[in-house]
C-alpha cells in the first residue's frame, strides 16, 4: 500500500539479464517520487534512456474563458512557460521544444495539474504529441542515456505531480532551498492578462481567509 510513510517498490525482470526495479514514494502534497534502477546481469554494457508521459485520452470540456490556458503547458530552461491549447496541438499532432537541462510539461485545469518533472539540472528532451486514431493528447520527455556497465547497476529518479494548484505549496516544491527546487513552478497557476489586477486581489482575498476563516 503507498502512503506517505511506505513507499512502492515494483520489480520487472526481462528475462535476459536485466532487472528493472521502480519505487514510488509520495508526499501529503500530492508530490510522486520515482525512483528507477537496472541491473545488468549480462555480460554487456547496455544504454538506456529515462523516460516519463501523461497521457490524456479525448479533449475534456474547458471553461473557455479567454483569459484562462486549460490544456498542455510546460516550462523549459529561461524561455518561460509555453502554454499549448488542444485545438492548436490536435492541428500540429507535435511540438517539441528545445532540449534542456531544467523545468517541467504536462496538463493542466481550471484547479487541477498533472505535471512530470525530470530532476533539476538533468538534461531531457520535452515532447507534445496528439495521435487521431486514439484520440490521446500526450506530454513526455526523454533523458539523456545512462550506461550500465555488465555486472552493474545505474538509477535514475523523476517526480510527477497530480494535485490541486495551491499557490503556496507551488512555490514551496520552487523554493530552491528547502523544496525540489523545480524552476518557476508557480506558473502552473494562470494569472491571466490582468495579472497585476488578479495577483493583488488573490493576496488580500487570501490573506482574509486566514485572518477570519
Amino acid at each position: 500500500r503507498l502512503t506517505p510513510e511506505t513507499p512502492v517498490t515494483l520489480t520487472y525482470d526481462n528475462g535476459a539479464g536485466l532487472v528493472f526495479k521502480r519505487t514510488f514514494a509520495i508526499d501529503k502534497n500530492y508530490m510522486f517520487t520515482i525512483g528507477q534502477s537496472v541491473e545488468n546481469n549480462t555480460g554487456a554494457p547496455v544504454n538506456l534512456y529515462p523516460y516519463g508521459l501523461i497521457v490524456r485520452n479525448g479533449t475534456p470540456d474547458t471553461e473557455g474563458f479567454y483569459i484562462l490556458h486549460e490544456g498542455l503547458l510546460g516550462v523549459f530552461g529561461d524561455d518561460g512557460v509555453k502554454e499549448i491549447k488542444y485545438s492548436d496541438l490536435e492541428e500540429d499532432h507535435q511540438v517539441r521544444p528545445p532540449q534542456v537541462n531544467q523545468g517541467w510539461l504536462g496538463f493542466t485545469d481550471k484547479y487541477w495539474a498533472a505535471t512530470l518533472i525530470p530532476v533539476p539540472k538533468s538534461t531531457f528532451q520535452p515532447n507534445f504529441t496528439y495521435t487521431q486514431a486514439t484520440d490521446n493528447f500526450q506530454a513526455d520527455f526523454l533523458g539523456t542515456g545512462v550506461a550500465v556497465p555488465a555486472g552493474g547497476s545505474a538509477d535514475t529518479s523523476s517526480y510527477l505531480f497530480a494535485g490541486a494548484k495551491q499557490k503556496s505549496l507551488l512555490d514551496a516544491y520552487q523554493d530552491t532551498d528547502n523544496g525540489l527546487g523545480i524552476k518557476q513552478f508557480n506558473l502552473l497557476i494562470d494569472w491571466g492578462w490582468f495579472f497585476f489586477l488578479t495577483k493583488p486581489m488573490f493576496w488580500v482575498i487570501d490573506y482574509l481567509y486566514h485572518l477570519v476563516g
